[in-house]
Parts: C-alpha cells; structure tokens; sequence
C-alpha cells in the first residue's frame, strides 16, 4: 500500500468483508488489485485485500458498510483548486470541407451532409457524438430484450469519478488514466456484479472547459437478479486506494431506466472533444455486450423503397442547395443528373 495512506493497513479475508452486506464473496483464487495496487487477473492473487482501519483526524471506518440504494444519488463536492490545461493534452484539429451525399428513393432526391468523421474534426463533432451515443443506446436495448420482460428497460447505473486536483498532472499520462479505468472496472465487475459498461473520460467540464478537470464517466449495467444497491462508501475507499490518497474524493453516482434519461446519458458521456481526442480516446466497453443485430437495407418510412446513395453534388449542385436553404424553401429543391457527380458503380 502506498505511503500517503497515513493508517494501519491489515489484511481482511474476504469473507469477512463482505459479512452482511448481501454481496457475494470472491472465489478464493479472485482478487480486485494486488497490494501494491496494480491491477491483475482472476488467478495466482492473494485471497484477501487491504484496507486502512484509520488515519489522522478520522475517528469511523472509511469501510462504513451501510449500503445505499441507488434510488437515492449520492454525491461528494470538493471545492479544492483546479489546474489548468496542458499542451501535452491538446492536439491539432481539423476543420472538413463536407460533401452532400445524393439520396434517391420512391419520395425522390435529397442531398445530405457528409463529413470526413475524425475524431479531431470540429465540423463532424456533432455527427460522431451521435453515432457514439446510438451505438451505446443499441446496446441497452439489446440488454432490455434479454429480460424476462422484454418490454422494459435495463436499469443502467451511472458513475463519476473525478480526480483531485492535487493528482492531476500524474493523469496526463494516458497509460496511467488507462491503468485507472481498469481498476474501477475490477471494482466494480468483481464486487458489484456488473456484466458490462461503457467509460468515456472527459478532459473538461461544460462549466469551466478552459480549466484541467478530468473525470471518468462509468455507464454499466449490473447482472440480473444480482443486489441493486451499490456501497459508495466502499468504492470511495477503494478509489482512494487506487489513487493512493487519503483525503475526500468527489464521485457521483446516479441510476435510470427511463428511456429519455438513458439517451441524455449516452449523448452526455460519448461526448467528443476534438481538440483532445487523442488523450481522450475511444469509448471503452467492458465486459460482455449483448449482441446488437446489423442494421440491414435503409427502407423509406413514407414509400416503403430501398434509399439508394447515388453520388455527391456538384459545386453547381451545392450552390443551388444552399441558396434554397438561405431563401426558407421547405421542400427541397428539385436535383436534376447535371447537379449530381455520380458514384461510379451507379448509373443513371
């Protein structure tokens, strides 16, 4: 264990631990992290962990076992000084010159934006967002389908772990942030029973997005028929274990299976940050995902036809376009084969 940790550090069996919270015990051959922290597998670990019994100016067991159930969010503010960014965190970014793609079914032609989709592009920001967000968003419906009520949603549990301020030049580091994540997924796939998750860190706050302030955002569904609840006072203490820090953390925690809050989550934390895509990385899934079923042959909704892309529009084209855009037409206007540069496996 760390030195910061100022306290008398004893080895617990896990069974023990575990005493009447209602959470299963880890196989004898299971552990989260070893003592030194680091993250490891299932097998050759040690069958109990640590845990600090006490430290200066804390009278309780920070292993305060009362369980909190989810219908009752729980956060921790800290108010502490934040740093400010880095240049080690920004990279280029990039602004596309879209094309508008040509669609032709029963209805017609109309033309669409399409983007070059970098993830360091400012002008596809939106759009990867969105496909980020809709692919998460199948996941869970996918999971709602594997319930005995198919009818319903999963109940998603949503956590936010942000690191003190103190620590954060130490996270510039992605392979450090990476080490991170996965021991908050340990945590929580070994000790909550969660089947799998999403977590997409954010470099920023919509408040202050000039100022340093990372947080790692963990979406994940725990499995069926396992306890709803989760102990925040046992991940506090493991996450101060993690960061080897004695002192407050700030974690949000939160649940929902409305539908309408679901994609404000998914939206919210695939949010993409162009000018630090690189440090931030991918969202990253853990654990098991349910199968989502390809996405077949678009169908119009109105003239139940195949929607065919048939090529991009012309610079003529594109004038045209936007011009009955500026004048408030709402019907598109009419794209006739001289306006349209043709895919070269399509014919007209």
């Amino acid at each position: 264990m760390s030195k910061q940790f100022q306290g008398d550090a004893v080895s617990i069996p896990m069974r023990d631990v575990l005493e009447g919270t209602g959470l299963k015990a880890l196989p004898p051959d299971t552990a989260l992290t070893s003592a030194e922290g680091e993250g490891i597998g299932r097998k050759s670990v040690p069958s109990s962990i640590h845990r600090v019994t006490s430290s200066p100016g804390q009278t309780s067991n920070p292993f305060h076992y009362d369980l909190i159930d989810f219908r009752n969010a729980h956060y921790v503010q800290c108010t502490d000084s934040h740093a400010p960014l880095d240049e080690r965190l920004l990279n280029p970014t990039e602004h596309c010159h879209p094309k508008y793609m040509v669609l032709e079914c029963g209805c017609g032609r109309r033309a669409v934006v399409s983007g070059c989709g970098k993830k360091n592009c400012t002008f596809c920001e939106k759009h990867n967002n969105l496909k980020r967000a809709d692919r998460v968003m199948s996941h869970i419906i996918a999971q709602g389908k594997l319930l005995p009520n198919k009818c319903q949603y999963p109940v998603m549990n949503y956590l936010v772990f942000t690191i003190p301020p103190a620590l954060r030049s130490r996270y510039i580091d992605r392979a450090n942030l990476a080490k991170l994540r996965r021991k908050i997924w340990q945590l929580l796939y070994y000790y909550f029973d969660a089947e799998w998750g999403i977590e997409a860190t954010h470099p920023v706050s919509e408040k202050n997005p000039d100022v340093f302030h990372p947080h790692l955002n963990f979406l994940f569904c725990i499995k069926h028929k396992s306890p709803t609840y989760l102990d925040i006072a046992t991940i506090k203490a493991y996450y101060k274990h993690f960061l080897s820090w004695d002192k407050e953390v700030d974690i949000w925690a939160s649940y929902t299976r409305k539908p309408g809050k679901l994609w404000h989550l998914c939206n919210y934390i695939t949010r993409a940050f162009p000018q630090f895509s690189i440090w931030q990385g991918a969202v990253t899934y853990y654990g098991h995902p349910p199968k989502v079923e390809k996405k077949g042959a678009r169908i119009c909704p109105k003239c139940n036809q195949l929607i065919l892309a048939i090529g991009h529009l012309c610079v003529e084209g594109v004038r045209m376009f936007l011009e009955s855009e500026r004048n408030g037409n709402h019907d598109p206007p009419h794209i006739e084969d001289y306006y349209i540069d043709f895919l070269p496996n399509f014919k007209p």
